[in-house]
């Protein structure tokens, strides 16, 4: 690793490229949609609305979940607060466009800090262009976090290859502007994403075992005094989470509960193989993946792997000095961060307390980063090794031309249809239900068990409660750690029974929404459990809108 100084050089054209591919990607993406989509993106418009109103940290969730203690990272959410107030969008709908907007102009940015990363990590341009090529249009992350609305994560993601540049750049040369940046990283990374900032954390000691390993004793003095500055800067926010009571129950569960925190930590192997992930995989271990068959490789992936291992290794005979510069970075820190990051995220199943705020399915998403810069510099030395000194710039750019072109058309729809809630009816709806329906109203709409005790939307309904500031009987999914146990056990009581009714014909049922101060059912475009034709003709609802498949009844005394 160097102390590079940016400057313009032959590789700022073939980044601006990556960047531009990476923007028309993401354009595409979200050009069908007309919300955020899945379960995250509705607490994050939530979290940016009250930013906005209380113009700094509320205290609660109201009113939007009742009596929920407000705790959540909001380093993202004051951003888009930020670009809110100074573009005057505060209204509900124009913050919900602005959280999707915004969300892929961020992604559109990935390939500027992988590619720093990768400079730094390599000392080679040719190896960050590669990797920003790799994680922005061949990897399916973090393109895909658009479908889950992991906006937070993907803001963590960004920040953390700078808190890692900055850190070693410290050990390199200290000064106090490199210690006051690294301090300033940490603080925002860990207020933008918990989890994000334990994987920055897992670098940390894996580059800090490498400097203890070269006695560089004075380089982790600085380090230790920018943690214990870190740390001292965010405490007044750790002891307010701490005091949160949902917070805390979590954080010192007893070990007899780690069955049920067993079951929510298994590692997604869905996510593990997306489209991409078996190539890089074996890219970047060597070709030591694909050889051994990991993710059920095919056949032609598997020979094209022992192609490419026996090419490295023959290669690293030739040039060792060459290898061991790109070797060392990949099997010397990449590597043991990948494997101390997997063990301290599943201390259960060596019978140790785990951490519970961090899970495998957060790992695995950013797994994205590692795969890219490890292929990234394998792929930079076996070219500097066969390509001619004076042909490695020209080669370079053809290869992020042609894998950046391909990757881009290949990638230009990811979006899971699933996880799209709401269409364009449903946005008409919700402005009629805001300009028409009481303000005291209270709506039933689709739900489902999404994960443990906590419920989530079906369709569109979901929004409503954000967008239009009328109340529903599904409060945004945060109510389950936010909220009070016996709030959760009422809201989920009544959750538990109607997420299972497919009409209201069970006049009990019609009494139980009653008793809540129910008083409209709304159906949205994509449905769910509730459908309009057991509703429409009954005497006990009234239909007052109809709208490509959207239908609201109002409930009745009959």
């Amino acid at each position: 690793m160097v102390n590079a100084r940016p400057r313009i050089t032959w590789a700022a054209p073939l980044l601006l490229l990556i960047l531009g591919l990476s923007a028309w990607t993401r354009w595409l993406h979200i050009r069908p949609l007309v919300l955020p989509a899945w379960v995250d993106s509705v607490h994050h418009v939530m979290i940016v609305r009250l930013l906005l109103e209380h113009r700094g940290l509320p205290a609660t969730y109201e009113p939007f979940i009742p009596e929920g203690r407000f705790f959540y990272h909001w380093g993202y959410h004051a951003l888009v607060a930020l670009v809110a107030w100074l573009l005057d969008q505060r209204d509900a709908f124009q913050v919900a466009r602005l959280v999707l907007v915004l969300g892929q102009v961020l992604n559109a940015l990935t390939p500027l800090p992988v590619y720093l990363a990768g400079r730094e990590l390599f000392s080679s341009r040719r190896a960050g262009l590669h990797a920003a090529t790799l994680a922005a249009l061949v990897s399916w992350m973090p393109a895909y976090y658009v479908s889950w609305g992991r906006y937070t994560h993907l803001l963590g993601t960004l920040i953390l290859p700078f808190f890692a540049i900055s850190l070693w750049r410290l050990a390199q040369r200290p000064s106090r502007r490199r210690w006051l940046l690294t301090v300033l990283w940490g603080v925002v990374l860990f207020l933008v994403h918990v989890r994000v900032a334990f994987f920055g954390l897992t670098l940390t000691l894996v580059l800090a075992g490498w400097l203890a390993v070269r006695r560089a004793w004075r380089a982790l003095g600085y380090w230790v005094t920018a943690g214990a500055a870190t740390a001292f800067l965010l405490s007044p926010w750790i002891w307010y989470i701490l005091r949160v009571p949902t917070v805390y129950r979590i954080a010192t569960m007893p070990p007899s509960s780690n069955k049920a925190w067993a079951a929510y930590n298994t590692v997604p192997w869905g996510l593990v193989w997306v489209p991409h992930n078996r190539e890089l995989l074996a890219l970047a271990t060597g070709g030591l993946s694909g050889v051994l068959g990991w993710g059920e490789a095919p056949p032609e992936l598997r020979a094209a792997s022992v192609a490419w291992l026996v090419g490295v290794l023959v290669l690293a005979w030739k040039k060792p000095r060459t290898a061991r510069r790109y070797a060392f970075p990949i099997l010397g820190v990449l590597l043991p961060w990948c494997l101390v990051t997997a063990f301290l995220v599943n201390l259960e199943d060596v019978g140790l307390f785990p951490l519970r705020f961090v899970h495998n399915g957060a790992a695995v998403i950013t797994l994205f980063l590692p795969l890219s810069l490890g292929t990234a510099g394998w792929v930079a030395f076996v070219t500097g090794v066969l390509v001619p000194r004076q042909w490695q710039r020209p080669v370079t750019a053809l290869l992020v031309v042609t894998v950046g072109a391909w990757g881009a058309w290949s990638m230009r729809s990811v979006v899971n249809p699933v996880t799209v809630l709401a269409e364009p009816a449903d946005v008409q709806a919700m402005r009629w239900i805001r300009d028409m329906v009481p303000p005291d109203a209270v709506f039933a709409v689709n739900a489902w068990r999404w994960q443990g005790n906590t419920y989530a939307g079906q369709d569109g309904g979901y929004w409503i409660q954000v967008l239009t500031d009328r109340r529903t009987i599904l409060p945004p999914a945060l109510y389950s750690v936010a909220a009070p146990r016996e709030t959760v056990r009422r809201i989920n009581a009544l959750l538990e029974v109607w997420s299972q009714a497919d009409s209201l014909d069970d006049p009990r049922l019609r009494d139980m929404l009653r008793a809540r101060g129910v008083t409209h059912i709304y159906i949205g475009a994509k449905g769910g459990h509730m459908r309009p034709e057991k509703l429409l003709g009954r005497p006990y609802v009234r239909l007052i809108y109809e709208n490509s498949g959207v239908y609201i009844f109002e409930l009745t005394d009959e």
